[in-house]
């Protein structure tokens, strides 16, 4: 199953509804990508924030505004006409907006938490979180096209090859603190919130990042018994 594509088309991202014989209670994955046009995040906020519960995405830390940086400084370039998710389905952007129905959930790590897991990354690693995204945000800033950006940009639900071959064990509690361990406590929100739903008919919307989308549906989909039940594509930026 493909969570984001990649195409002639531009980049699109899998609106991917699931459903259990055994339960009321339907889920709605929303895989985010950082930065698009602003039609994509003004129809995420549309569509998910009309369900019961939506589950949002972020870590406040300086961290991880050091690790965003490359995209960061893309916003600005007039050659992309890209925006940042934030600045849509942010909780300041989210503060301006009147009338959303949805309950939402923060499935994230905490700001202490997430720089707990940090500290435990190794020291040179950590150095090059510093280092690289900023040299990777200006190469970008002279280069950087909406197809050299879409190239990068396609997930799908099974490990890729390059994803096998680019294994490091020494690479191992970087992600952990940056994917594995988010990924863990969006699972258990998620299942939580399912939980508070009891025998009611509702639905939930999962606002997610894309590469964090794999373990939403292995859950859901293994010992909870979840069935994808329909998938539609909503376009992130056109090429």
């Amino acid at each position: 199953m493909q969570i984001v594509e990649s195409s002639v088309l531009g980049v699109r991202s899998a609106r991917i509804e699931l459903k259990s014989n055994g339960n009321p209670v339907e889920i709605t994955l929303f895989p985010m990508i950082h930065i698009g046009e602003s039609q994509f995040y003004e129809a995420v906020l549309r569509d998910a924030w009309s369900f019961d519960y939506v589950l949002v995405e972020g870590v406040k830390s300086p961290i991880v505004n050091a690790l965003t940086r490359s995209y960061r400084w893309l916003e600005s370039l007039k050659r992309l006409n890209l925006v940042l998710q934030s600045r849509y389905l942010g909780g300041d952007a989210l503060s301006n907006f009147e009338g959303l129905r949805a309950h939402v959930v923060h499935a994230d790590l905490e700001q202490q938490e997430f720089e707990q897991l940090w500290q435990k990354v190794p020291l040179w690693l950590r150095a090059l979180a510093y280092v690289v995204p900023p040299a990777i945000g200006l190469h970008r800033r002279f280069f950087a096209t909406r197809e050299t950006m879409a190239s990068r940009l396609e997930f799908s639900y099974l490990t890729s090859r390059d994803e096998w071959l680019s294994y490091d064990e020494n690479l191992t509690l970087f992600h952990h603190a940056i994917r594995d361990a988010r990924d863990e406590r969006l699972v258990a929100r998620l299942l939580e919130t399912v939980n508070l739903c009891g025998s009611e008919p509702s639905r939930i919307a999962v606002v997610y990042g894309a590469r964090h989308m794999r373990a939403v549906l292995k859950a859901l989909t293994g010992e909870h018994r979840y069935s994808v039940t329909g998938t539609s594509w909503m376009t992130v930026f056109k090429l």
